[in-house]
């Protein structure tokens, strides 16, 4: 499926439900944390898609991806001081680059509309 496939796809899809249908529906298939695969690997970044579909009057879908990302990125960094924790370490032996990480995701979360 192309990018420009896409675009066509969720505009259409877009004019006759609400992003949380969308991605209700992308959630159920397990394509909601893959959207960035629409594009090709040199060209899968965030800001790659954000702009693309922002570009192409989705808004809507961009922050949805950001947001799964977000979430993506956040579970894993719990999980990851989770299991430090789990081994015994103290919070004082917690890695010092998740804190910053954390803080820094935190700014990327865009509310659903």
């Amino acid at each position: 499926v192309s990018a420009c496939f896409a675009v066509k796809l969720f505009k259409s899809w877009l004019s006759e439900k609400d992003i949380n249908s969308v991605a209700g529906s992308l959630r159920k298939v397990g394509m909601d944390n893959r959207l960035l695969e629409l594009f090709p690997a040199n060209k899968r970044s965030s800001e790659h898609f954000s702009k693309y579909f922002n570009d192409a009057g989705l808004k809507e879908l961009s922050d949805f991806a950001k947001n799964q990302q977000s979430i993506g990125t956040r579970k894993e960094l719990q999980k990851e001081i989770e299991d430090q924790m789990s081994r015994g370490d103290t919070l004082k032996d917690v890695s010092p680059l998740s804190f910053p990480a954390f803080l820094t995701l935190s700014s990327f979360y865009v509310a659903p509309h």
